[in-house]
């Protein structure tokens, strides 16, 4: 077997995604930021805020349609009631409105259901509250509103079936909208203005970066990432007249307000050790075979790193060569998501080194929104071997960098691989290993369970993407 380094890789349950890296600029000096790259970080930060107010979320639309439909299911529950009393719309009208009394009549049920829809519309679409008070003064209204009737109620002056049905179904939606907005909405929006937050320096325009000073070979050196594309030339001369080189030089951030000279020593370490633990992670011969279906195929055995739970090996052939697989997955880390349905977002958050770098990703909701997405801070390396073997390795770290989100729980990588292999012309061998605690209260056979299905879709996945750049790039299908 045979693989390349030049990919960093962060595994995560869902589709255990790579964690990637690019290639860094070396420069000789740090730059403070210029007057220009400032206004250009401004005014980036500026559209992105003025992008995410512009229009409603997903969730959000979601959570408004849900109040709407709140409304007109308690309407129709109302007529149905009333159609049941033989009462024609003007006598219904007339004994449960006009003559509204407590004890007898349900249509205060739908009063309280619109009352409620105005306000929730008007502060959660109209005004886009980001604060849950206006749901929780309503439900607990509402609530105790219809606890209050159901106790009082006269339930031998209808003798009807919705006498029960409209308050507890009322009831219920009451709930279930302030779910959905609070556990739902709300944390949702604020992982998303977190990550927006932190776009100049992750995903900004061409004029911002992030710079890194590094330990290496007993001295101290400084480079700096592109935060578009995350993707630079492997080496560019110091004194360049490209434009963008000099805008970019410009912008860069010191890296001594990310990083302290003793964590950056200390990733140093543990990134040597990594490049190790993932090689011997990919020669361990422990693996036992759960999925053999061509050309995919998963292998699972005991996690050497935490007392319950497996550690996940996927192997496959692909039709273009390592160094072009291994390349995809390096070089192209913010794209992983294109072709890994389960894989939110892949973050480049800093290079320390050409071959070392801090990438946050995250997953997915899973089991219909029962398993929280779940989120990943890892250190990642990556190595080259004789015979073209190229691999990259990846575990996760603590780090101010990128704290703890709100609607991700923090999930951790123990030490993996991705392994790029050459396999003839134009082919090779991919393996995977996953080793990933998600933590939370999932039971671990349950996760077992599922990761082997997981496993056998990243390879599916793998396959169709690696077929289809064979297929746009003219390459020669392997035999």
């Amino acid at each position: 077997m045979q693989t390349s380094a030049t990919a960093v890789t962060e595994f995560q349950l869902p589709a255990s995604s790579a964690s990637l890296s690019v290639n860094a600029v070396t420069v000789d000096e740090v730059h403070a930021p210029s007057s220009n790259s400032a206004t250009g970080m401004e005014a980036t930060a500026a559209s992105v805020d003025s992008g995410r107010h512009s229009k409603i979320g997903t969730l959000r639309r979601a959570f408004c349609l849900l109040v709407l439909f709140d409304l007109i299911f308690t309407c129709i529950l109302w007529i149905f009631y009333t159609k049941y009393l033989g009462l024609d719309l003007g006598k219904a009208i007339r004994d449960q409105v006009l003559h509204y009394q407590f004890t007898s009549s349900v249509f205060d049920l739908v009063g309280v259901s619109l009352v409620r829809f105005i306000l929730l519309e008007v502060f959660y679409a109209a005004l886009r509250l980001q604060s849950p008070w206006v749901v929780a003064v309503t439900t607990a209204f509402s609530t105790a509103f219809i606890i209050v009737k159901i106790i009082l109620y006269d339930y031998d002056h209808g003798h009807s079936v919705f006498d029960y049905l409209l308050p507890i179904m009322s009831l219920v939606l009451v709930w279930i909208e302030t779910f959905l907005l609070d556990c739902k909405v709300l944390p949702k929006e604020r992982a998303d203005e977190q990550l927006n937050e932190r776009s100049p320096l992750l995903s900004g325009g061409r004029s911002s970066s992030v710079t890194a000073e590094y330990v290496y070979g007993g001295g101290l050196r400084h480079s700096f990432v592109p935060s578009e594309g995350f993707v630079t030339p492997e080496s560019s001369p110091n004194n360049s007249d490209n434009e963008d080189d000099g805008a970019a030089a410009n912008s860069q951030v010191a890296a001594s307000s990310l990083l302290s000279i003793e964590e950056r020593h200390r990733l140093a370490l543990r990134a040597s050790r990594l490049a190790d633990e993932s090689w011997q992670a990919l020669e361990d011969a422990g693996w036992r075979c759960v999925h053999d279906r061509p050309p995919v195929r998963v292998l699972s055995q005991r996690s050497r790193h935490r007392p319950s739970g497996k550690a996940w090996r996927l192997e496959t052939r692909l039709p273009i060569s390592a160094d072009r697989a291994f390349r995809e997955i390096w070089d192209r880390v913010d794209r992983q998501a294109d072709w890994n349905p389960t894989v939110q977002f892949s973050r480049l958050l800093l290079r320390l080194d050409s071959d070392t770098a801090i990438v946050h990703n995250a997953t997915a909701e899973a089991g219909g929104g029962l398993i929280k997405a779940r989120d990943f801070v890892t250190l990642c390396v990556r190595r080259s071997r004789e015979n073209g073997i190229r691999y990259t390795g990846g575990v996760s770290i603590e780090t101010g960098l990128m704290p703890k989100m709100d609607g991700y729980t923090r999930g951790e990588n123990h030490p993996g691989c991705i392994a790029c292999i050459p396999d003839g012309p134009g082919a090779c061998q991919l393996v995977w290993i996953v080793d990933s605690d998600i933590k939370g209260w999932v039971p671990t056979r349950v996760i077992d369970q599922a990761m082997t299905s997981v496993m056998t879709q990243l390879g599916a996945s793998l396959q169709s993407h690696a077929s289809r750049i064979a297929q746009k790039e003219g390459l020669s299908p392997a035999v």
